[in-house]
């Protein structure tokens, strides 16, 4: 799981990527943690409820075999998959959850 705020550094740990961001002259330091966790099918519901509810944004997952990333916010998810395949097969198996635009958008 990969967790970025702006700010303080979280106490006790140290992140793994910082960078400063310039938005239009308005500079923040933002500053990513990175954890391991494994993902356990409801564990994780009250995060995502809360990213659904912009309670907290800017988590991911990602997968250590495969590098591909669950990215949720507050509309929805977006999905970086590792080949064309992995694409197919999920658009086949959720196909109900795409929109009826003609790109699945």
């Amino acid at each position: 799981m990969i967790v970025s705020r702006t700010g303080e550094e979280v106490a006790g740990t140290a992140p793994a990527l910082e960078w400063t961001y310039d938005d239009d002259g308005d500079l923040s330091i933002w500053r990513s943690y990175v954890s391991l966790i494994e993902w356990r099918t409801g564990e994780h519901d009250q995060v995502l409820t809360d990213i659904a509810e912009w309670k907290t944004a800017n988590e991911v997952w990602m997968a250590r075999a495969t590098g591909e990333i669950f990215a949720p916010y507050d509309g929805g998810f977006d999905l970086f998959l590792s080949d064309w395949t992995r694409v197919a097969f999920l658009k086949q198996k959720w196909a109900d959850w795409l929109s009826s635009h003609p790109e699945g958008l």
